[in-house]
């Protein structure tokens, strides 16, 4: 076997051999991270969905030079994984990522799941165009989406979504409802066997995504609903197999196409609608795969009441979840502290039974202001439970909280062109710069760990 490389090493000879843009300098001088600008369009909610462009950095030197500007509101002291007296929380994504970069094993997966600041993919799509765009890890397909548009709801930045047909949406964030919600926290059903939509990855995004495989999550189990169908002239489908575990439909493509169309059929009278849950787009290539679940308004209960949340984590095989929830617990005059620490301590255990040797990482809500004229503080709270529950339940956390500036620290973001008018959202800018962020927090620990932590000759199961 070839000697094992440290990424630590690796990372500085190949990122300085390509000779990529430098636009966040790390602070044990290392590694440098790549970042490339872009510019889209997205729909944050429902409220706002008609007034937000995403702003994103035309060169290289403008880059740098709004980055430097950005820096001087942020914490950057503060900008770092916090551990558990374990310190073990993260060991796991990080052998993976050890066993990616050297050719161990095809692919590492991340599921993130969150609320408004999530749906849109703003945030987390910054993150993934990082991680996928790093060279040592890669590309490894886009992951779980749900095409929001189809519940008259916002779409994914990058994504485009068309559909035909009547269906109706039913999501976790709505009180007296109460359906067959999967990870995605959204459903949509129709009767209609006509109807039909499809999903292009492709149109908005920085980085390309030829799909070679397609999983459909649906009630597979239901005798009353559709068959799943792949219509498209540019490619075949090489196979099609039902994983009732999983509680997906797996399609097998001969060639990689740009966009997939999916369709509906029926053998027996019985079958009469479908349901549809979630769809995973994805591709033969070694890399990260990064699935991405969030819904506007949504809080840590919305997810407790989620039936099929166990399932769907499993199936995709995480190794690392990232959960960003607690602005919407917090959102209110009368906060439950005891409460939400019991909810989000609930649903702590419901992700770790379904996937108990995933690494877990907790990012804080951060600064907002309540019904936009009164500083919260219920955030500061929300966020000192999060990392209470993170040490008891051997969690990372990322305390994007304090790295904003704390209290009233939104008004700065406001007036540096970072948020929007209702002082709770961020702008394309701001969701850019907080995966940013968020993402030279994570390298600098990873390489941290791969300097003190000596890579081991086994290939993590599972992949």
């Amino acid at each position: 076997m070839k000697n094992l490389i440290p990424y630590s090493n690796r990372v500085k000879k190949v990122w300085i051999f390509k000779q990529k843009t430098i636009f966040s300098i790390l602070f044990l001088s290392l590694v440098c991270t790549i970042l490339v600008g872009g510019r889209g369009m997205f729909a944050l909610d429902e409220r706002i969905t008609k007034s937000i462009k995403v702003s994103w950095f035309k060169s290289s030197s403008r880059e740098e030079k709004d980055f430097n500007k950005y820096s001087k509101l942020i914490q950057k002291d503060k900008n770092y994984i916090i551990h558990a007296s374990s310190n073990k929380d993260m060991e796991y994504f990080y052998r993976s990522l050890d066993s990616l970069s050297n050719h161990l094993r095809k692919k590492v997966s991340i599921i993130h799941i969150g609320d408004s600041h999530v749906q849109a993919d703003a945030f987390p799509g910054k993150l993934r165009e990082n991680l996928q765009k790093d060279s040592l890890f890669g590309n490894g397909g886009r992951g779980l989406i749900f095409p929001h548009s189809m519940t008259r709801s916002n779409n994914a930045l990058s994504v485009k979504v068309s559909y035909n047909g009547v269906w109706v949406g039913c999501k976790n964030a709505e009180w007296g409802k109460s359906c067959n919600w999967g990870l995605s926290g959204v459903i949509a059903s129709t009767q209609d066997i006509r109807a039909g939509f499809t999903i292009n990855p492709n149109t908005l995004s920085p980085v390309d995504y030829p799909i070679t495989k397609v999983k459909v999550f649906y009630p597979v189990d239901d005798p009353t609903s559709f068959n799943v169908k792949i219509n498209s002239i540019e490619t075949e489908v090489k196979s099609k197999t039902i994983n009732i575990k999983g509680g997906y439909v797996e399609f097998l493509l001969t060639s990689p196409i740009k966009e997939v169309s999916i369709g509906f059929e029926k053998t027996s009278d019985l079958q009469k609608n479908f349901t549809l849950q979630g769809i995973s787009l994805e591709d033969d290539n070694p890399g990260i795969i990064y699935h991405s679940s969030g819904i506007n308004g949504v809080d840590t209960y919305g997810y407790l009441r989620t039936p099929f949340l166990e399932q769907h984590i499993s199936a995709l095989k995480p190794d690392l979840i990232i959960i960003s929830l607690g602005t919407n617990d917090a959102y209110t005059r009368r906060f439950d502290p005891q409460g939400f620490k019991r909810n989000y301590g609930t649903l702590l255990q419901r992700v770790k039974r379904a996937s108990p040797n995933a690494s877990i990482l907790l990012t804080t809500p951060g600064d907002c202001l309540l019904y936009r004229h009164y500083p919260n503080v219920n955030n500061a709270v929300a966020g000192k439970i999060i990392k209470e529950l993170a040490e008891e339940m051997e969690c990372s956390v990322w305390d994007f909280y304090a790295v904003m500036g704390g209290i009233k620290s939104i008004n700065v973001w406001f007036s540096n062109g970072l948020a929007l008018s209702d002082k709770l959202h961020f702008n394309g800018k701001g969701y850019s710069l907080q995966g940013d962020l968020l993402y030279d927090a994570v390298i600098k620990d990873y390489v941290e760990f791969s300097s003190k932590h000596p890579l081991q000759k086994i290939e993590i199961t599972g992949r």
